[in-house]
Formats: C-alpha cells, structure tokens, sequence
C-alpha cells in the first residue's frame, strides 16, 4: 500500500527497502496461514527475496530493495533525510531498540518511524520504553502496526 501511495502521489518519491532475507522460524509465527506462508516463500525458488519482489509487482521500479540487515543501512542514510521509516525485519527486543536508535535521526522533522508485528511482544517490549524516554505518542494504526511521528522543533 506505502508503494502504491507513493506511486500515486507522482512527486519522484524513492522507496528504499532492505532485509537480509534470512527469514524467521516457523514456530515463531502463532497464525497458521503465515507459517505456510513463510514455508512457502522460504521454498520457493529464489526464497524470501524472490518472493519480495513478486509482491511489489508493477511497483519495483519505485523501490530499491537491498540485501543488508536494517542496521548497516540506517548509516547510508543522512540525517532527517526520510519521510518514514518503516521496522519489520528482526522482531527481537534489542534488535529493535536498535534500530529505533539507529533511524530515529534519519527520519525528518514531522515525518514517521512506524513497524509491523505491534502484537508481538518482543516489539512493543522495544517501542513502548522508547517512545515513553523521548516523550512521543505511538499510535497503533492497524491491528498490527504502529508509528511515532517526528516532532518538527530540531530537540527530538
């Protein structure tokens, strides 16, 4: 939907996506249609990435998909230089903490950080303490995603 949005907006808008494609554990995944799902993509040809692509369809061109884990690429990317930052790779509490650290100054003043999987615990274990020691609101936007946006004054 984010790369239809941006496809329809027609303003040169440029959608960076990285994961390392490695997957997860089918017994971290509780719904029975995802784990098929991944067990599905992880066997297709090509795995996860290949799978990936096929998804985006006709949107590809928008995108640059990227093998490399979300921390490494938060360090390509300069300061306030994103309008939103999308989290949905490694679901591991540190992990995520991380990279909430590692994007939160390359998303601009009154742009989004935002993510998946909010009904983890895992994830909000990360997200909730964050936003609470920046002083920010999460909002749940969908059963399962969440964003923080930016404040425009330069002290967050």
């Amino acid at each position: 939907m984010l790369c239809e949005l941006a496809a329809q907006a027609n303003k040169g808008l440029q959608l960076f996506a990285y994961d390392t494609f490695n997957g997860i554990t089918v017994d971290h995944i509780t719904e029975p249609h995802f784990q098929k799902a991944l067990v599905k993509a992880q066997a297709a040809p090509g795995g996860l990435e290949a799978a990936c692509r096929a998804n985006v369809g006709d949107l590809l061109p928008l995108i640059t998909i990227t093998v490399k884990d979300s921390l490494s690429a938060a360090k390509q990317h300069q300061p306030d230089s994103a309008w939103m930052v999308w989290l949905d790779d490694d679901h591991r509490t540190a992990h995520v903490a991380q990279e909430l650290v590692a994007w939160w100054p390359v998303v601009a003043p009154g742009g989004w950080i935002g993510g998946h999987d909010y009904d983890w615990p895992s994830v909000r274990d990360a997200v909730d303490p964050w936003a609470v020691a920046m002083n920010l609101t999460v909002e749940v936007v969908a059963p399962r995603s969440w964003r923080i946006r930016k404040p425009v004054s330069k002290e967050s």
